[in-house]
């Protein structure tokens, strides 16, 4: 089965659970807490947050990659995610 991250969630803790749960399924280790621009403040409607980081390992493989991650927050209230590794 493909992982595979949704990209809209109705709450901000869901679309984080979920990039959460596509990191671990896809074995991508961070070097740094990837979540910690979006624990405070939450995101004003119209607005988005990103945050890039080194990878420490992809499938236990050191890499020199940044994951960056991307939540808008659109009108009605509804969260768009969009992650990537390069």
């Amino acid at each position: 089965m493909k992982n595979i991250l949704p990209s809209y969630h109705e709450t901000l803790s869901a679309a984080l659970n979920a990039l959460t749960h596509y990191l671990f399924q896809a074995e991508i280790i961070p070097a740094e807490d990837i979540l910690s621009p979006f624990q405070y403040d939450g995101i004003k409607y119209n607005s988005y947050k990103e945050s890039h980081v080194p990878i420490f390992t992809i499938k236990n493989k050191p890499t020199k990659k940044y994951g960056h991650v991307t939540i808008w927050r659109h009108e009605v209230g509804r969260y768009e995610i969009n992650y990537y590794s390069l």
